[in-house]
């Protein structure tokens, strides 16, 4: 993957590290959202060091405080090369004692204030990491999401979301591609129809993507009945194409190239 990754590629492209954590080239801009190593979740995994494999990142964005997103030994191992970091308002005690890096080797990602590193734009924006039961309080965790512009294409990361109210999401208007974290329910893996599937595919296609794809699949640490794998995004893929305007939709395979 990383061969791939640091190779030069014609169209822009980007490859999955984990279930919801990429690695970009986009046009030479080589960048990350929550990089994490296989050892993070898995104990068995061998320990990598990955300081000169990743040395061409210019920047990373990191979007929330959950383990399956948080690698903070990598975070350390990272801390050492030229890369610019974007890390929420809401993480960043916690980054700055893991790293100790300087204000300067970091900007705060504030919701509705652009930041350019390298002549990529990006904007953050608070994304519903929360659900929203029938009785009692919304329970969740702050989470932030991304729309990076790269001249002309506009990628649209909003990150784990679990409430699928276009309200709580600004609107773009028409991106490039959307990175769709599959969510269809809470213990809801085993259901011939989960609950959520039609509310998710009416939400990636009234957010505009040209195309979508379908990623968080084979969170390996969760309980089985909230593990969403490839027949679960089988389905998104068809509840989507049975909308009007519904977008090309693909589904990545970990450590594999997808053009963009």
């Amino acid at each position: 993957m990383i061969e791939e990754w640091r190779a030069p590629h014609s169209r822009h492209a980007v490859w999955l590290m984990y279930a919801g954590n990429y690695l970009f080239d986009t046009g030479g801009v080589r960048w990350a959202v929550d990089p994490v190593l296989l050892d993070n979740k898995v104990p068995e995994a061998p320990a990598l060091d990955l300081r000169q494999d990743l040395a061409p990142l210019r920047f990373v964005l990191l979007t929330h405080g959950h383990s399956d997103h948080v690698d903070v030994r990598l975070w350390i191992q990272l801390s050492s090369l030229d890369c610019h970091w974007v890390v929420p308002d809401h993480m960043v005690l916690r980054f700055v004692k893991a790293t100790s890096l300087p204000r300067a080797r970091f900007s705060v990602a504030e919701p509705g204030r652009e930041i350019e590193v390298d002549g990529v734009r990006i904007l953050p924006f608070s994304s519903p990491h929360y659900e929203q039961p029938a009785l009692g309080e919304a329970r969740g965790v702050p989470e932030t999401g991304y729309l990076v512009e790269v001249g002309a294409c506009r990628y649209l990361l909003p990150g784990d979301i679990r409430t699928y109210d276009l309200g709580a999401t600004p609107a773009f208007g028409p991106v490039t591609a959307l990175f769709a974290h599959v969510f269809l329910g809470r213990s809801a893996a085993f259901s011939a129809r989960p609950p959520l599937l039609d509310a998710f595919a009416r939400f990636c296609v009234a957010l505009q993507p040209k195309r979508v794809l379908l990623t968080h699949l084979y969170e390996v640490s969760r309980e089985a009945a909230d593990c969403w794998g490839e027949a679960h995004a089988q389905m998104a893929r068809e509840a989507i194409g049975r909308l009007d305007g519904g977008p090309e939709v693909h589904i990545p395979g970990w450590y594999t190239e997808t053009r963009l």
